[in-house]
């Protein structure tokens, strides 16, 4: 951990141009335990810069390993303060400034009701020195910061709640009702959303959002409808920095556009960014007010479209002035917009965070996400493009072992999870130990994949699971023909949709591959429509699975015959997102049809598996698990310590 510009030499940039280069890391060997490198915790995550700059806050893990601890970090002096908030069932999620002095931290855990696992959400105000601790609101995170008035937050209702003592205002009558309410900055109520009903059987129907004026008096205006049967639905993001607009992200000729959209009756939606290949993502809000300063998007990476050129400008400048052209986020800004909270990384740096100062002209690293891979050859990421069987180009990318010949490997076909959701060329850990320990990878974004619009997305990757397994088998196909891989050592591994991906891969075309790894899977999509009934989401995961014959052949349990290699599972018996109980339907499934496989559940453990020693077991014995069934020629590293996780028996 690198804190303050003491500890590091600050880089000065040229004076009225941003025209500074930052030494290159060395490079050096691989690390003697890939397993403990790879799969360790980074350091810093959900950095947050306080309102003078002068000081971060960021999640680092705990001693204890699986558990986060929030450090305070003063710029100027190096010191670091560790502020202790984890309870036995909640930890932090996320810690940001109210004041200099005091923080409002998301805490977050899995509770366990009737058998039911939830995510539970509190929110509770702490000073930095971990003083003065008090829990605001229980399960709920939606809130106004209120940067203009020190003692107070507002929740949705437009109530005013004290972030010393707790005590709450007085709620505004006129809002209880249904649905989200949302106030801007200034804690007036301006927002709300209007829950419809399901038009008819099978259907989920639509919403409305309704929007007043600034003074947050006078009529509501229906701003927006949303669609809940559409993949592209309209997504409200606040307002624009006039406040005046609404933007929204919303359909537009088969892609999500960010949208503005003026608070006044029979508005017409009106462009601000749109890209002609892919959706756009969000809406990137730093500083004082969260006011918008960019429209974010994906193509081979994440890429920012900044509203203001002395941004787009300061972007590039970084880009340019930090080793290995990695993409850059400006994550926040201090109050005054001087100083600038920097996030860089790419495929060969797993990630610093870095502190631009305007005034002085001056970049310095402030925090480096994982130091045990600092001056480790990293594996070069490329996108690629092949075609599926019926002749569509299915995009992705191939992480490169190094220092290996592009020809004969053994390989990985490591599909996304979501199943909506897409990979882009960056830093995956996952992926990086693999082409580390010899393997070329491939990651590809088969249809059913987000971000690419409405007909990408088809019926998502479950209801249209055969076209989701074809493109990515079909990437395994192409690899070899490419000469990259070796037919006889291909594997395939995945987490979450992508652990369903590996399963129901070998069920397709069984004896393609030689084994499968599968994380935290779904296994069962009969069973994942029942794990939900209870829930408030039931509605969703119906319409997402949806009914018919794909339900029963589409769910690898049902098929545990058809698999013919060996097979590895994970899981976490915390998990809130699949429930163990998948894992353990496909363990009883695949011995009852005496096919070779092993279940490790690490217990206590959410759907992430956030915890150091659980992921270096877990790439360790994946390994040794590929090795073996390729015949031992990919490298793998030895057991270092006993193993956490306990095989399901």
């Amino acid at each position: 951990m690198r804190v303050g510009a003491r500890a590091i030499a600050a880089l000065v940039l040229g004076s009225g141009a941003y025209g500074a280069t930052v030494a290159t890391p060395p490079t050096g060997t691989m690390p003697p335990d890939l397993a403990a490198a790879f799969g360790a915790r980074p350091l810093a995550w959900n950095v947050s810069l306080s309102p003078d700059g002068s000081k971060i806050t960021y999640l680092t893990p705990s001693r204890t390993g699986g558990g986060t601890a929030v450090i305070v970090a003063d710029l100027k002096t190096g010191k670091m303060q560790a502020v202790s908030i984890n309870t036995k069932t909640l930890h932090p999620q996320s810690c940001r400034f109210k004041t200099e002095t005091r923080l409002i931290c998301v805490l977050g855990g899995v509770g366990d009701i009737i058998g039911i696992k939830l995510n539970f959400r509190n929110l509770l105000a702490i000073d930095t020195d971990g003083g003065r601790p008090k829990v605001l609101a229980a399960n709920s995170g939606i809130f106004d910061w209120m940067p203009d008035d020190p003692g107070h937050i507002s929740f949705g209702g437009g109530i005013r709640t004290d972030v010393l003592t707790g005590v709450r205002g007085p709620e505004d009558a006129s809002l209880r009702r249904p649905g989200d309410v949302h106030t801007d900055s200034g804690g007036h109520v301006r927002l709300r959303a209007s829950s419809g009903t399901p038009t008819f059987a099978g259907h989920l129907g639509s919403y409305y959002w309704y929007a007043r004026p600034r003074d947050g008096r006078g009529d509501w205006i229906k701003v927006a409808t949303v669609d809940l049967d559409a993949h592209s639905r309209v997504s409200v993001e606040g307002f624009d920095e006039s406040g005046d607009n609404v933007l929204a992200l919303m359909p537009r000729d088969g892609r999500l556009a960010l949208m503005r959209i003026p608070i006044k009756a029979d508005a017409q939606p009106q462009l601000v960014f749109a890209h002609p290949e892919v959706d756009v993502d969000d809406v990137l809000r730093i500083g004082k007010y969260d006011r918008p300063v960019a429209a974010v998007f994906t193509t081979e990476t994440i890429s920012y479209e900044y509203f203001d050129p002395e941004l787009k400008r300061l972007s590039k400048a970084l880009t340019k002035a930090i080793p290995g052209n990695p993409t850059v986020n400006i994550l926040g800004e201090s109050w005054d917009g001087a100083k600038k909270l920097v996030e860089a990384s790419s495929d060969t740096d797993a990630g610093h965070y870095y502190l631009y100062d305007r005034d002085k002209h001056t970049l310095g690293t402030v925090a480096t996400v994982r130091p045990a891979l600092d001056g480790v050859p990293l594996a070069r990421v490329e996108a690629v493009t092949y075609a599926a069987r019926d002749g569509t180009k299915i995009p992705g990318f191939v992480t490169w072992p190094p220092g290996k010949d592009r020809r004969g490997l053994p390989a990985i076909i490591m599909p996304h999870g979501g199943p909506s959701a897409r990979d882009a060329r960056g830093f995956d850990w996952l992926a990086q130990f693999f082409a580390a320990s010899g393997y070329v990878v491939l990651q590809p974004n088969f249809r059913g994949s987000s971000g690419y619009g409405d007909s990408w997305f088809a019926k998502n990757g479950f209801q249209s699971w055969p076209t989701a397994i074809g493109d990515i088998n079909d990437g395994a196909h192409w690899v070899v023909a490419q000469d990259y891989a070796d037919p006889r050592r291909l594997g395939i591994v995945g987490w979450s949709y992508g652990g369903y991906a590996a399963l129901q891969a070998n069920i397709v075309e069984p004896g393609l591959y030689r084994a499968a790894i599968a994380v935290a899977p779904v296994t069962d999509l009969g069973l994942l429509k029942e794990d939900a009934r209870y829930l408030n989401i039931a509605p969703l995961i119906e319409a997402m699975v949806g009914s018919g014959p794909h339900v029963a052949a589409g769910s690898p349990t049902r098929r545990a015959a058809e698999i013919k290699v060996p097979v590895l599972i994970f899981s976490g018996d915390k998990d809130a997102n699949v429930d163990i109980g998948q894992s353990r339907a496909m363990d009883a499934a695949l011995r009852s049809a005496g096919r070779p496989h092993e279940l490790i559940v690490y217990p206590g453990l959410d759907h992430q598996l956030d915890d150091s020693s659980a992921r270096a077991d877990l790439l360790r014995r994946s390994a040794a698990f590929m090795a073996q069934a390729m015949g031992g020629e990919a490298t793998t590293t030895a057991l270092a310590q006993p193993l956490p996780g306990t095989r399901d028996r």
